[in-house]
C-alpha cells in the first residue's frame, strides 16, 4: 500500500532536507506530537562529543590488563552497554586521547552501523574512552536516565532515526542530533521515570552477579580456574588421528583445547556426550502448512552476554525459509553459526504463542529437567572449545554431530540444584529489569499523550 506525506516548503527550508525518507509519515507524526508538548531541543540541554577518528587508536594495541575500557560501536545497546567481551586500551593511549574520556552518566548514541542505540555509561564502565562509531551526549539539565528512557521509547526512536543520512551506509550527524525534540513533563514525573531505569540497572547487575556465581561454582567443580595452557611453537598429529577424525586442519588438533577437554574427561564422576544426556529435536516444522501468527527466534535474538532471548511475532506466511524447528518449551538451543560467541539459551517452559526457531540452532531437551540449567551453564563456560570443531574461516560453523558428541560431566544432583537456583534467580531479576524498562518507556508515551490532550 502506498503512503505519502505533504511537507511544506517552509519545512523543507528550515530543516534543509528534501529527501522523502526524512518526511516519512510515521516520522512526521511522532515529531509533531512531541513538538505539540512542552519541549526543548536536545542540543540546548547538554553537549555532544564526537568519537576519535578510527586511525587514532588501532585494535592491535588492546591491553587487557589495563583499567581503561575502550567502548566500541558493538557495545552500545539500548539502555545499557554490553559487557560480555570488553576491550581495554593502554594508559598511554588513554591519556593521549583524554578529550574522549567517558564520564559516569554520559549517554552513548550509536551513529554508524546500527543507528539509534542509546546507552548510559555507569560507574561500572569508567574510566573509559569511546570509538568513532558512537557520539557522546553529556546532559547539563535533564536527568540522563529520563533522557535514556525517552530516546529508547518508540517516539524517541522515530525522532532519532528520522535524522539519519546516507544511502549505502547511513549515519547520524551531531548537528542533526541537536534538533531532536525532548518533551518536558516536570521534575516529579521525569524523576519517577529515571528512578525506574535506575532500579532496572541495579536488577541487571544482580542478575549478572547471580550468573557469575553459578559459572564460578561450576568452574571450581571442574578446576577450570586452575588450568594451565601450553603454548608450544608447534604440535604433531598422527596420521591415524587424521583418519579417525576425518579432519586435516591444524586448528582441530591444536593443543590449547586439551586442557579443557582433559579436565572434563578426568572428572571424578565421569562424563557422557551431549546426545546421551539430552534428546535432539530435529527439523519438524513446515512453514508452508502453518497459519496464523508465530513467535520466531533466530541466532541474533539470543544475547551472548546472559543467554536471554527475544522473539519476533511473524505471520506464518512471512517466516524465513530457515524457520525449521517448532518449540514446545524448555529446550536448550545452541547456535551452530559462530558458536564461540555463546548464543546458547533455554527456551521458556510456557510459551504464549506457537514458537519456531532457526534451523541454524542445535535444539535439545535434557533427559533430567533438574540438570538442564547446569548443562546450559557448562556449555556456555566451554564455548571457546567449540572452535576446535568449527569448519570454515570467514563464517565458521559447527556440525551438529560434534555438538552431539561433546563431553558433559555427570554432575551430582546437589550441585545441579545449587546451579539451577542461581540461574533461576538471575533470570527472574533480568526479567524484572526488562519489565521496569518497558514501564519507563510506556510512561513516557503516556505523558506525551496526556500533554497533547491538554
Amino acid at each position: 500500500m502506498a503512503v505519502w506525506s505533504f511537507p511544506s516548503l517552509q519545512g523543507v527550508r528550515s530543516t534543509r532536507r528534501a529527501d522523502s525518507e526524512f518526511f516519512r509519515p510515521e516520522y512526521l507524526l511522532a515529531e509533531n506530537r512531541i513538538r505539540a508538548c512542552s519541549f526543548i531541543e536536545l542540543g540546548r540541554i547538554g553537549n555532544f562529543v564526537s568519537g576519535p577518528f578510527g586511525s587514532a587508536f588501532h585494535v592491535q594495541n588492546y591491553d587487557f590488563r589495563s583499567p581503561y575500557r575502550y567502548i566500541r560501536g558493538r557495545d552500545v545497546k539500548p539502555f545499557f552497554l554490553l559487557n560480555d567481551d570488553n576491550r581495554y586500551l593502554p594508559a598511554s593511549h588513554f591519556y593521549r586521547l583524554q578529550q574522549y574520556e567517558v564520564r559516569n552518566n554520559d549517554l552513548m548514541i550509536s551513529v554508524v552501523g546500527t543507528l539509534g542505540n542509546v546507552a548510559i555509561c555507569t560507574e561500572e564502565e569508567v574510566p573509559a574512552m569511546f570509538s568513532c562509531k558512537s557520539t557522546l551526549f553529556r546532559s547539563n539539565e535533564a536527568d540522563p536516565y529520563f533522557l535514556l528512557a525517552y530516546l529508547n521509547s518508540a517516539p524517541g526512536q522515530l525522532c532519532l532515526l528520522r535524522r539519519q543520512r546516507g544511502a549505502i551506509q547511513g549515519g547520524l550527524n551531531i548537528e542533526d542530533l541537536r534538533t531532536i525534540p525532548v518533551p518536558r513533563f516536570g521534575q516529579e514525573s521525569e524523576q519517577a521515570i529515571a528512578d525506574k531505569v535506575r532500579v532496572a540497572h541495579r536488577s541487571l547487575i544482580i542478575s549478572s552477579q547471580k550468573y557469575e556465581a553459578a559459572q564460578q561454582l561450576l568452574e571450581s567443580e571442574l578446576v577450570l580456574d586452575k588450568l594451565t595452557y601450553p603454548n608450544p611453537v608447534g604440535y604433531v598429529a598422527q596420521f591415524s588421528e587424521l583418519e579417525a577424525a576425518h579432519r586435516a586442519d591444524a586448528e582441530y588438533f591444536h593443543v590449547r583445547y586439551e586442557a579443557f577437554l582433559s579436565a572434563v574427561r578426568k572428572y571424578s564422576r565421569g562424563c557422557q556426550p551431549v546426545n546421551k544426556l539430552t534428546k535432539q529435536i530435529l527439523p519438524n516444522f513446515d512453514r508452508r502448512k502453518a497459519s496464523g501468527e508465530v513467535s520466531y527466534i533466530e541466532i541474533g535474538d539470543v544475547s551472548v552476554s546472559n543467554g536471554s532471548y527475544s522473539e519476533t511475532k511473524v505471520a506464518a506466511k512471512d517466516l524465513p525459509a530457515n524457520a525449521k524447528i517448532e518449540l514446545s518449551g524448555g529446550e536448550i538451543i545452541i547456535s551452530q553459526v559462530r558458536p564461540t560467541r555463546g548464543a546458547i539459551a533455554i527456551v521458556d517452559d510456557k510459551l504464549s504463542h506457537k514458537a519456531v526457531c532457526s534451523g541454524a540452532f542445535y535444539v535439545c531437551t535434557s533427559n533430567e529437567v533438574s540438570h538442564r540449567e547446569i548443562i546450559w551453564v557448562y556449555l556456555r563456560c566451554m564455548k571457546s572449545v567449540f572452535e576446535k570443531f568449527c569448519g570454515g574461516t570467514s563464517y565458521p560453523t559447527i556440525d551438529s554431530r560434534y555438538i552431539g558428541r561433546f563431553p558433559v560431566p555427570l554432575f551430582d544432583d546437589g550441585l545441579a540444584s545449587r546451579i539451577k537456583t542461581l540461574v533461576v534467580q538471575a533470570k527472574n531479576t533480568q526479567l524484572e529489569s526488562v519489565r521496569l524498562l518497558d514501564q519507563a518507556k510506556t510512561r513516557v508515551e503516556q505523558l506525551i499523550e496526556a500533554a497533547i490532550k491538554r
